[in-house]
């Protein structure tokens, strides 16, 4: 039943362990390293409660305006999820047609955030230059794939889950003396990005998916909860 971060990224339980193992495998494992993470969150709060940092830094932005329309309950809940599932996870298993999807999508992600626009706007922009990635993605012989997959394939899984946890900096006001504390802040969706890649990787994606938008839809609710209070 152990799962270390030294492994998540291996297929070995999906031909040795039933679906149902490697599931329950994937929950002990997100709820054994949540602790922690609430164990770290914990210092924040402390920091917090005697004025040793300055909270404004440590919320994300714009939180309650995400609850004034629709699309503020459907994007976290539902639409979210699954974009970010196909941009981090999908290509994992190195298909081509699934990288020519998954990294465009990624491309578009990042787009948004970096010039801080939403995903429905800017589109003169956005939309050919991920074109022009996905042609060139195409274009790549199937060999390249399979070589990158066997050489590199660990790290680039690796590094997917820790750019999807660092991604999530950008709902803070970024305050540069405050970097460890964002670290804290990340390592949730540090667990739940290599909890999900585990389930992407030895199940299949719609799984992943499924944990994603559970695991999202109590964030979110929970949120919502405590604003109503």
């Amino acid at each position: 039943m152990a799962f270390m971060f030294n492994d998540f990224y291996s297929t070995a339980d999906s031909f040795s362990l039933s679906k149902r193992a490697i599931m329950v495998k994937g929950i002990y494992s997100f709820l054994k390293y949540m602790i922690i993470a609430f164990l770290l969150g914990s210092i924040l709060l402390a920091l917090e409660h005697f004025h040793l940092v300055n909270k404004d830094y440590l919320i994300p932005s714009s939180i309650e305006s995400r609850y004034n329309h629709i699309w503020g309950y459907l994007y976290p809940t539902l639409f979210g999820p699954f974009l970010e599932e196909i941009a981090f996870r999908l290509g994992l298993d190195f298909k081509k047609k699934h990288v020519v999807i998954s990294f465009p999508i990624f491309i578009y992600i990042l787009l948004s955030m970096i010039t801080k626009t939403s995903y429905y706007t800017e589109l003169i922009y956005k939309i050919p230059i991920c074109a022009i990635v996905a042609v060139l993605l195409y274009k790549m012989p199937m060999r390249y794939w399979n070589t990158l997959k066997e050489k590199y394939g660990k790290y680039v899984i690796i590094t997917s889950v820790i750019v999807f946890a660092l991604l999530h900096l950008f709902h803070y006001h970024f305050y540069l003396p405050y970097f460890l504390l964002y670290g804290i802040l990340c390592f949730p969706q540090f667990v739940t990005g290599a909890i999900i890649t585990y389930y992407r990787l030895n199940l299949g994606f719609f799984y992943g998916v499924a944990f994603h938008i559970i695991f999202d839809s109590a964030i979110f609710f929970l949120n919502l909860s405590l604003l109503i209070r």
